[in-house]
């Protein structure tokens, strides 16, 4: 069995690929910038450019 398991949290995401065949410790693993991560460097740097800043979408928060 596989179970593609997604964690989202403030600062990052983690992703696990389990496969029951096979080890744990070889199964797929990453850690990545949460997406709110990747949003506040990219609004920091606008800012910091001085260029603005707008945010659209249905969800958000």
């Amino acid at each position: 069995m596989r179970v593609l398991a997604v964690d989202v949290g403030t600062g990052t995401q983690d992703i696990l690929l389990f496969d029951s065949e096979q080890p744990i410790e070889n199964c797929v693993q990453l850690v990545l910038p949460s997406p709110t991560e990747i949003a506040a460097r990219r609004i920091a740097r606008a800012t910091r450019e001085g260029r603005a800043v707008v945010l659209v979408g249905t969800v958000q928060g």
